[in-house]
């Protein structure tokens, strides 16, 4: 049983981890794409991106050196985003390639309103239930493997 218990250290270093970089790690970069191309739709007033010269209409085409063919090539280039060190973007505006730089200020919890915030504690919230759902029942009987006879799980050997 020496795994469950490397199996749970793991989950909960990864709760935390997760938690901090949600809290903690850079803010939102202000900007709506256009579903599944890199085209802005729109772009939040003060925000990074707007700071950075970013408009609606534009074309993302690299962030941090990182070429961007869809949203997921902006979720691997966003993974690297540090907050205060300059990000190089490359766009596309009105047929001309453009480069911009976009510096990320704000840690992600000094820019939630009160439902992201709730909508966060909440998701967390139900990762701790489930984790502490999951030890009960595995480290609640630990004879599982044999059938134990005061738990309602009968494993198949």
């Amino acid at each position: 049983m020496w795994w469950v218990y490397v199996g749970t250290i793991a989950f909960v270093l990864t709760l935390l981890f997760n938690a901090r970089q949600e809290a903690y790690g850079p803010a939102n970069t202000g900007w709506t794409p256009s579903w599944p191309s890199m085209k802005v739709a729109d772009v939040t007033p003060g925000g990074p991106m707007g700071k950075a010269g970013v408009r609606a209409g534009d074309v993302l085409e690299a962030a941090g050196g990182q070429p961007l063919a869809g949203m997921r090539d902006w979720f691997v280039a966003r993974a690297h985003f540090e907050r205060g060190r300059p990000i190089d973007l490359q766009i596309q505006r009105d047929g001309q390639h453009l480069r911009l730089h976009l510096i990320i200020t704000d840690s992600s919890f000094r820019t939630w309103n009160r439902t992201q915030r709730d909508s966060v504690l909440a998701l967390y919230l139900a990762r701790m239930i489930l984790l502490s759902l999951a030890m009960l029942v595995t480290f609640g009987c630990p004879q599982q493997q044999l059938g134990c006879a005061s738990c309602s799980i009968d494993v198949l050997p």
